[in-house]
């Protein structure tokens, strides 16, 4: 199976990192934004898609750093939904497990120097440990 994203978007808002337990390894979340502009016979239309990106390790905490609302970046990885039980509800997710992460110029000025964040091994096992992003 294959199954890879790569996007260019606007963070939504600002990176929430946290650590994994047991392993202590950094986890930062932010919301991505992807437009995709169109022709519908003389009109330009945007369609966007908003995904939950997550980051682990040395680039979770560069991301975390140097990342605000609003910055651009260029983002490549795997889509994954998740599900989980909160006070005996059901939630679901589909975020973008990230590998890498490029910081694009035209984002916060601190972002303008085009850094690149390469992803360490991602947890394919035991994902369900990740911490929740508050507000899920």
């Amino acid at each position: 199976m294959f199954n890879q994203f790569t996007g260019v978007g606007n963070l939504t808002r600002d990176p929430e990192a946290g650590s994994i337990p047991g392993t202590g390894t950094t986890v930062t979340k932010f919301g991505v934004a992807f437009n995709t502009k169109y022709k519908q016979k003389n009109e330009t239309k945007t369609e966007t898609l908003y995904l939950n990106a997550v980051v682990f390790g040395k680039p979770a905490e560069n991301c975390k750093t140097y990342l605000k609302k609003g910055s651009l970046v260029l983002v490549q990885g795997r889509i994954r939904q998740r599900e989980w039980d909160k006070d005996g509800e059901k939630h679901k997710i589909t975020e973008l497990i990230a590998d890498n992460v490029k910081f694009l110029p035209g984002g916060p000025k601190e972002a303008e120097a085009a850094f690149v964040a390469e992803g360490e091994a991602v947890p394919a096992e035991g994902d369900e440990d990740i911490p929740e992003v508050p507000g899920e």
